[in-house]
């Protein structure tokens, strides 16, 4: 499923297709049309004259408008299947208690508990270290980073996750931008590529799929503002919950 493009999105299309025409007039006909007809069409109409273009330099104008569309038009983030614990990205998000610790049975969470045995014991003694230096108070939404140990990923940001709370929900919404604005804070100081991200942070029990995933759209968007560069990757376990991630981050068409 896709989504309709941002007004920012057609004038970003708009200006590079200007530009391509300046750059070569015999665009001007695939312009025209580009310009009245669907935004897919205008989308395959750059493809078109990006790919037949010869191979020159292309001016400053040119490179400014290309750069413009590529930002507005490619997805904020990537949404994959897989087991998020064999991935050998920069940094990996894990949901945790406010013990740190890790879940002493995987049915409060089973992912966390999947990473904490994977990663080895050397992950949960480090998690022991820092609740102690925390003084054995640890708020929701606190952010600490580690190694991520026996993991493919080297490094770990553990979030301690809230509880949907339908009595409180604004608050409980509050809650869940908290933590997204702490993992993207905790990631913007540091040179990683890419942090990966489990679908449903919250776990099972959490939040509904299609709210978190607007939650850390919108977050995330804030965080470039900001200085946030990495490239963010949702882990999905299934292609069922993969859903309303991909329907939140997909290409843009008509």
């Amino acid at each position: 499923m896709t989504n309709s493009p941002t007004d920012a999105q057609v004038t970003a299309a708009r200006n590079f297709l200007h530009a391509l025409e300046a750059d070569d007039p015999r665009n001007a006909i695939v312009v025209s049309e580009g310009i009245d007809d669907s935004f897919q069409h205008t989308l395959s109409s750059i493809a078109a004259m990006v790919n037949m273009r010869d191979p020159r330099a292309a001016s400053q104008e040119l490179q400014e408008a290309q750069s413009a569309f590529l930002k507005a038009t490619t997805p904020a983030a990537t949404v994959m299947v897989g087991d998020i614990t064999e991935l050998p990205f920069s940094a990996m998000v894990v949901p945790a208690t406010q013990t740190l610790i890790g879940p002493t049975s995987p049915s409060i969470s089973d992912l966390a508990a999947r990473i904490h045995q994977r990663a080895g014991f050397g992950l949960r003694l480090e998690c022991a270290r820092l609740l102690k230096e925390s003084h054995e108070h640890i708020e929701v939404g606190s952010a600490y980073v580690t190694s991520g140990f026996l993991l493919p990923t080297p490094w770990l940001i553990h979030i301690v996750t809230p509880q949907l709370n339908l009595a409180a929900r604004g608050e409980s919404i509050e809650l869940l931008r908290q933590c997204f604005r702490n993992i993207f804070a905790t990631a913007a100081g540091r040179d990683w590529k890419e942090l990966t991200i489990p679908s449903q942070l919250t776990g099972p029990l959490g939040y509904p799929a299609g709210m978190e995933a607007q939650i850390l759209s919108e977050e995330l968007a804030a965080a470039r503002k900001t200085g946030f560069s990495a490239h963010v990757v949702i882990v999905c376990d299934s292609e069922s919950a993969a859903g309303a991630y991909r329907r939140t981050f997909a290409p843009v068409t008509d």
